[in-house]
């Protein structure tokens, strides 16, 4: 946007990512979680130690596409207790959660050199105490054959996961809106499983810096309500809202279940009117300032939130931006699909 165009917002920015290592289970880039089966139950870490310890064997479930076609999206794989080696799949604790990681080689001194099957440039390495089993589907030569040949046979998972997402992109468009609305109206009960994922560290950071525990907060595109939950536990005063009713209707559920106060509301951002009312900040939950589909509808909601602050207040957002090739190329032929359509 010109800089004429764009209303007169204090901006807070950081750089949160994770180049060079994996991403996060929470994020949208390769969004993934481990789950109990059959009833495909979120539990922490912990819990699945304490149930390979005792049992020596557990039934779980994938939910993601990363592992494909190793591991499919919602189906059921085993874990036994025990220490992998290089090729094997690991079940490993990142961040009190479990994750499925390809183990690459196994370092001198004991630690794992981990990646994904699909995100051939991520590597991370990890401790042997955060291994809590191995992944019950192996054959000795072929798992050694996959770990020497990282990243080679990657790069052809990487290519099934991108086609994917060209496929599922949402159509931003005349009907972007309607496109946008149908893809997290079936996402409700998919965002309900990730509730109790913990905030990132460098985000409550940010937010600490910026805005001071005890702050009024509005938090647009809340979802089923994790991060403004999450807010109100640290101490914020929240209000929240988003466009999609099933969500809102689950976050104040949660809210009730937790008993906390937050306040939850259905709106558009680009329509926001809460009269009089102001806040001390805003926070978007991330990247969901990537999905206001056109440059009118973004100035429009960057006015309306303007309008709801305090003096002095600021607003806090992500945004997905093209910088690579590889980046524009996958955008631009989910247009065409759209457009063909």
């Amino acid at each position: 946007m010109p800089p004429d165009s764009v209303p007169d917002i204090p901006m807070s920015a950081d750089r949160i990512d994770n180049q060079g290592g994996i991403p996060s289970p929470w994020g949208q880039r390769f969004p993934r979680a481990v789950r109990l089966a059959p009833g495909h139950l979120l539990v922490p870490a912990k819990t699945l130690r304490a149930l390979l310890e005792r049992s020596g064997r557990l039934t779980l479930a994938y939910t993601g596409f990363c592992m494909a076609p190793t591991l499919v999206n919602n189906g059921d794989f085993s874990v036994r207790t025990g220490l992998p080696r290089p090729g094997q799949l690991a079940l490993v604790d990142v961040d009190g959660w479990g994750d499925v990681r390809r183990v690459l080689a196994i370092m001198p001194d004991g630690h794992l050199r981990t990646a994904l099957d699909s995100y051939p440039r991520g590597l991370e390495v990890l401790q042997p105490r955060q291994v809590l089993g191995v992944v019950c589907r192996s054959r000795r030569r072929l798992d050694a054959a996959l770990a020497r040949a990282f990243p080679a046979w990657s790069r052809w998972t990487a290519l099934m996961y991108w086609f994917r997402k060209i496929l599922e992109a949402p159509d931003f468009g005349v009907s972007g809106g309607c496109s946008i609305e149908e893809k997290y109206q079936w996402q409700v009960e998919s965002y309900e499983t990730i509730l109790r994922a913990p905030l990132s560290g460098p985000l409550l950071r940010l937010l600490a810096r910026e805005l001071p525990r005890g702050a009024d907060l509005l938090v647009p595109g809340c979802g089923v309500g994790r991060e403004a939950l999450h807010l109100a536990r640290e101490g914020y005063q929240v209000a929240a809202f988003d466009l999609i009713p099933g969500m809102i209707e689950a976050a104040r559920k949660h809210a009730s279940a937790a008993g906390l106060g937050a306040d939850f509301f259905v709106s558009d951002m680009a329509a926001l009117e809460l009269g009089t009312r102001r806040f001390d900040g805003v926070f978007v939950t991330p990247l969901v300032y990537s999905f206001v589909q056109g440059r009118e509808r973004r100035v429009a909601a960057l006015r309306r939130l303007g309008h709801h602050l305090k003096p002095g207040g600021k607003v806090i957002f992500s945004a997905h931006l093209i910088r690579t090739f590889e980046q524009w190329l996958r955008v631009t032929l989910a247009w065409a699909r759209h457009r063909a359509r």
